[in-house]
C-alpha cells in the first residue's frame, strides 16, 4: 500500500514525503483513498502530523521528483501553486500567480535525450516569448539549484511575483 511513502513523510518531512507520494499517485501505485486510509492507520504515531498535509497536497501529474520538490518548497512558503497547467497550447510545470516555473534537468540540453541543443533553445525561447506575450513571467530552475539554495529559489519566485 503506501506505508513507506507515508513513513517517509512522517520521518523526513513534508518535502521528501510529497516527492514520494506524488510519484506513487502519478504511477498509479496507490490511490488517494488508500492514502487516506493510511493516514487514519498512522494516527498517533510520531511525526504523523506531516502526513495529512502531504496527502492533501499530493498530485498525480508531477513529471519529475524535482517538480514535486519545487512545488513543495513553494507550498511551504505559503504560496499557491498549480502544476501542469495548460496556457494556450503550452503546458507549464508550475504556475504561481502569473509566474511560470520550469524545472529543467541537464538532459533537456544534452542534445541526445530530446532534440539537438540549438533546436531546443530556439523552440524554448519562442515558447517563452509567447507566454510572456500573454502576461506571464517565466523562471527556470535546475534540480541542482533547487538543492543547493532552496530558499534562494523561493525568494526568486517571490521577487518575480512582486513585479508580475
Amino acid at each position: 500500500m503506501c506505508a513507506l511513502p507515508c513513513d517517509i513523510a512522517a520521518r523526513y518531512g513534508f518535502l521528501e514525503g510529497l516527492v514520494a507520494v506524488d510519484w506513487l499517485l502519478g504511477h498509479g501505485v496507490v490511490t488517494r483513498n488508500q492514502l487516506q486510509l493510511e493516514v487514519q492507520r498512522m494516527h498517533g504515531r510520531k511525526g504523523v502530523g506531516t502526513v495529512p498535509e502531504v496527502v492533501r497536497h499530493a498530485i498525480d501529474c508531477s513529471e519529475s521528483p524535482y517538480e514535486s520538490y519545487a512545488r513543495g518548497l513553494l507550498i511551504e512558503a505559503g504560496l499557491e501553486v498549480r502544476a501542469q497547467v495548460q496556457i494556450g497550447r503550452f503546458r507549464v510545470d508550475l504556475l504561481v500567480g502569473r509566474v511560470i516555473v520550469e524545472v529543467d534537468g541537464q538532459e533537456k540540453y544534452d542534445g541526445v535525450t530530446y532534440k539537438p541543443v540549438d533546436e531546443t533553445l530556439r523552440s524554448g525561447r519562442a515558447r517563452e516569448n509567447q507566454l510572456q506575450d500573454r502576461g506571464y513571467l517565466v523562471r527556470r530552475v535546475s534540480p541542482q539549484a533547487l538543492r543547493r539554495d532552496p530558499q534562494g529559489f523561493v525568494e526568486r519566485i517571490r521577487r518575480a511575483l512582486a513585479v508580475s
